[in-house]
């Protein structure tokens, strides 16, 4: 069961609530969640991690040569829901 969001829809019908929450949601789609800025928070992640994941596939998965290319498909699709 989801008890969270019996909670949430429940707070929602508090007008000081619902109005702090859409401030906030507001601020974050307008500051952390910008397209910029989540860009280039996955770049970071992705340049932190490309060579781990290359090691991996080499390790791990050495019969399959798409495996590391699926990871950067997979990496790529991200950047485009992001824009």
């Amino acid at each position: 069961e989801q008890g969270h969001v019996d909670m949430f829809n429940a707070l929602m019908n508090n007008p000081k609530f619902k109005a702090a929450y859409i401030n906030r949601y507001a601020d974050l789609l307008n500051t952390t969640f910008t397209r910029n800025n989540m860009l280039n928070h996955l770049n970071s992640m992705v340049a932190d991690i490309q060579p781990e994941m290359q090691r991996h596939a080499t390790r791990w998965e050495p019969g399959n040569a798409n495996s590391y290319q699926t990871w950067l498909s997979n990496v790529e699709q991200l950047r485009n829901q992001i824009k």
